[in-house]
Formats: structure tokens, C-alpha cells, sequence
């Protein structure tokens, strides 16, 4: 049983790496357009908006390597928990709705990914490292 859900999903592991980068990709525009509305002076958030501006420029080939698409979806993904990081900062305060749109929308892609199977070791530890860098919270 083992053997057989490895073979599925090494199948279906390529398909899978791009469309969620392509995901990604998305969410990270739309994060970069919810958090310029609402930059204004803030240091982090403007640092954030460079990040997904460089990650966005990253160009990505046309490469079905596995390894490829992995680094792609890891970088993607590091500057996607930063967000998600400052997102919950801003979480409950009057006026920034279209951020928590947006942080719904992650949380939503991400429960869809861990469904998937091939990357649920990823979400699970990425709220581990969320709660290790978010100051104050119980580990």
C-alpha cells in the first residue's frame, strides 16, 4: 500500500509542484497589491513588498525537473510564510479587510496542498517555524 501511494503521487509530483507554484505566484501578487494599500511607513511591510517583487522577477524556466520545481516552490513558499507572519500581526485591526481576504485565500491554498498529500510535512512544519518566529507565542 506503501509502494503503491508512492508511485501515485511521484506520478502526479510535477503537475502538482507547478500548478502550486503558479498558485503561489498568485498569492504572492496578491499579498504584494493588499499590503501596498496599506505600507504606508511601516519598515517590515515595505521589505516584505521588495521580497515579492524579487521572488515574482525570479524567472522560472521551463524546466520539469522535480528538483527545480521543488527549490522554486520553496523559495515561493519562504517569502509566503513571511507574509503569513505579518499578515497575523495585522489580524483584528480596523482597516485592512483586503489583507485578511488575501490571508484567507493562503490559509484556503494551503489546506488544499495538505489534501493533496504530497506536501502535507510542509504545512505541518511550516506552523511550527511560524510560531517559533512570532514573538510571545506558546511553542
Amino acid at each position: 500500500m506503501l509502494l503503491e501511494s508512492i508511485a501515485g503521487e511521484w506520478d502526479t509530483a510535477v503537475e502538482d509542484l507547478r500548478n502550486d507554484n503558479e498558485a503561489l505566484c498568485g498569492l504572492l501578487s496578491a499579498s504584494r497589491d493588499a499590503i501596498k494599500g496599506v505600507a504606508g511607513s511601516n519598515e517590515n511591510l515595505a521589505s516584505i513588498v521588495s521580497e515579492i517583487e524579487s521572488r515574482l522577477r525570479d524567472k522560472e524556466d521551463s524546466s520539469l525537473r522535480l528538483t527545480d520545481l521543488a527549490s522554486r516552490n520553496e523559495n515561493l513558499r519562504a517569502t509566503l510564510e513571511r507574509i503569513l507572519v505579518a499578515f497575523e500581526d495585522l489580524t483584528g485591526e480596523a482597516g485592512f479587510d483586503e489583507i485578511e481576504t488575501v490571508r484567507r485565500r493562503i490559509f484556503a491554498h494551503l489546506r488544499n496542498v495538505a489534501t493533496r498529500g504530497w506536501s502535507f510535512w510542509d504545512v505541518s512544519s511550516f506552523r511550527g517555524r511560524m510560531a517559533a518566529v512570532r514573538p510571545g507565542e506558546p511553542r
